[in-house]
């Protein structure tokens, strides 16, 4: 007993020091992450300069801070895809080279299978994010349910968690809409995930009748229907097309002006002032 509390006890500053490096690095992303630009060249060769592939509790951890950048700061959004792209292309270039120096390729190939990548990361917290709507979902009808019982003073509490909930989602999920769109357009996620992401906004439409839901498959449309006009993208379009005598005055208005952006190859019309 006492042997096993001492091997314990010897333990714990090892596992202090792993946070502590953790932190640093992860504080040291975040200073990056706030200084960087397209012009800091020097700061973004700092960034590829880490080796996440052989860290995989690091490289969760540094796509996380991403996406927090991206959702904080939206219009940052085609600055971190392209790092993301680069980064992506120095692990690649990073493994052809280990591949020449290895003598037996076959076995490697073998012991590489299933490794995380830095892509893969991408891929993955992406696809958290959009798949954390059902859970939502049933959190404000849990709370909309609450609402229907409460008396006054429950009421403004209750009123105020769904209103708050609904302001951080929708934040939220704007910045993984322009994200996604920025990451389809460096090709790191693929024409079948683009299709799932726009039926998967109808689906939930469908399933809620919340037009929020609308607003973020028009402006998923508009994020990814310059570089893909696809089929499934065009069944969403007629679909939208289709409710706009039944929905509001604000989303009818965002819908017409998806009909008028596509009609117009994508490109936003400038209007002059004589």
């Amino acid at each position: 007993m006492f042997g096993n509390q001492n091997v314990k006890n010897m333990d714990v500053p090892v596992i202090d020091e792993e946070v502590a490096r953790y932190e640093k690095i992860k504080k040291e992303m975040c200073c990056l992450f706030n200084e960087i630009t397209p012009s800091y060249k020097e700061l973004s060769d700092q960034f590829f300069a880490f080796n996440f592939i052989e860290d995989y509790k690091l490289l969760a951890e540094i796509v996380d801070l991403i996406f927090e950048k991206v959702i904080e700061e939206p219009h940052l959004s085609d600055l971190f895809s392209d790092l993301c792209k680069k980064k992506v292309d120095v692990e690649r270039q990073m493994q052809l080279e280990r591949d020449k120096l290895d003598k037996h390729l076959d076995n490697q190939t073998k012991k590489s299978e299933g490794i995380k990548t830095f892509r893969s990361e991408v891929i993955t917290k992406a696809q958290q994010h959009w798949n954390i709507f059902d859970d939502y979902n049933n959190k404000i009808k849990q709370l909309e349910e609450e609402l229907k019982n409460a008396d006054d003073k429950s009421r403004l509490v209750i009123e105020k968690e769904i209103e708050t909930r609904r302001s951080e989602e929708k934040r939220r999920f704007f910045g993984i809409i322009k994200f996604t769109g920025q990451l389809y357009r460096n090709s790191l996620i693929n024409e079948d995930i683009i299709d799932w992401c726009s039926l998967e906004l109808v689906r939930q439409f469908e399933t809620t009748e919340d037009e929020v839901y609308l607003e973020y498959a028009v402006e998923f449309i508009k994020a990814v229907g310059k570089i893909y006009d696809g089929f499934h993208l065009d069944i969403v379009m007629d679909y939208l097309s289709r409710l706009k005598p039944r929905v509001s005055n604000r989303v009818h208005s965002l819908i017409t002006d998806l009909e008028d952006l596509k009609k117009n190859c994508w490109t936003p019309r400038i209007f002059t002032t004589l």
